[in-house]
């Protein structure tokens, strides 16, 4: 969702690993920082949002989150499904037949 689907589909097929800065510059980190100072800045987040109004801190992530667990609940068992398929595809004993199209085996 955060780089798009069309980055996310040819990151998935290739195989190509991103850096943290590309990442960072896509906006799919807000912060980059050497291992060392990770968790001091991870409680330093924690200690602003104990700061915040706590019914606001408490209902912000279930309303954003929502649409995300939609999308996942739509698509996680067929994603489940063929990932287990393209899995399976590579056993030389037992492959499995995978058609070309959805409609193939009809």
């Amino acid at each position: 969702m955060l780089m798009g689907m069309n980055r996310a589909r040819y990151f998935m097929l290739t195989g190509q690993q991103l850096d943290a800065q590309t990442c960072l510059d896509w906006g799919l980190f807000n912060e980059v920082l050497p291992r060392d100072q990770v968790l001091s800045r991870a409680y330093e987040h924690a200690r602003m949002l104990l700061e915040g109004p706590p019914a606001t801190v408490r209902l912000f992530r279930p309303a954003v989150l929502q649409q995300v667990k939609q999308l996942m609940l739509d698509s996680v068992s067929h994603g489940l499904m063929m990932e287990g398929m393209a899995w399976g595809s590579h056993w030389p004993q037992n492959p499995i037949n995978v058609p070309s199209t959805p409609y193939d085996d009809e």
